[in-house]
């Protein structure tokens, strides 16, 4: 894939120097970065910043150290379907609006008549607000080992085992979300935030592995 984590380009991958051949960058490995070739372009044109080319190199490097590209895409989509699913703020913020604006162009109208003030309200009183669409994800065992890595690292939290029956099968799922941790991590990535990016990751992955070494516990005569 494309090193921007905004653009999803896999075909026509371009390798780019990051110090450009004509000033000396050579071909080694830590001086080459995949882009697409509209990506590369518009780097080459001026619209994507070197900085911003930099944070990415040190975030797939970072990435390769502590996570894989699975594990990556696999937070990217949960944090995409979380945002979908459970922020209807903007949804409402239009409702509302329209709502004051019709009201405030009747009381701006001489002409408004108090049988039209009243059909607006029984209008919007039969028209609920967009409310919190909560639709959380759902996995199965296998589907949930596909995400130990991010569990482990205390990006993603498993949730609790829940089932559901029919007439021949008990089914066995779970509801896994993004901690915290995870949310602003998915956030720093895709805005190419370096700093943070690497703070997060590496401060989640020393806390895992400070998790699962054995407690040493004194012993008592």
């Amino acid at each position: 894939m494309c090193a921007n984590p905004r653009c999803k380009h896999i075909l026509t991958l371009e390798l780019h120097h990051l110090d450009w051949v004509r000033d000396g960058g050579g071909s080694d490995v830590a001086n080459l970065i995949a882009l697409c070739s509209n990506c590369h372009d518009l780097h080459t044109r001026g619209h994507i910043p070197r900085s911003a080319i930099d944070a990415w190199k040190q975030m797939l490097l970072l990435i390769s150290g502590s996570l894989d590209r699975e594990s990556l895409d696999l937070l990217l989509f949960m944090y995409k379907f979380e945002t979908r699913s459970r922020d209807p703020r903007e949804e409402w913020l239009r409702w509302r609006q329209q709502k004051d604006e019709e009201h405030a162009a009747l009381q701006a109208s001489e002409d408004t008549t108090q049988r039209q003030f009243r059909e607006h309200e029984e209008k919007w009183a039969g028209m609920e607000p967009p409310s919190s669409r909560d639709h959380p994800l759902r996995v199965t065992g296998d589907g949930l080992l596909r995400l130990v890595r991010l569990i482990r690292t205390g990006l993603v939290e498993e949730g609790e085992q829940e089932w559901e029956s029919s007439d021949w099968l008990n089914f066995y799922f779970w509801e896994p979300r993004l901690t915290s941790t995870g949310r602003r991590l998915a956030e720093a990535f895709l805005n190419s935030d370096a700093k943070t990016f690497r703070e997060l990751l590496t401060g989640s992955y020393e806390a895992s592995v400070t998790m699962s070494k054995p407690q040493c516990r004194p012993t008592t005569r």
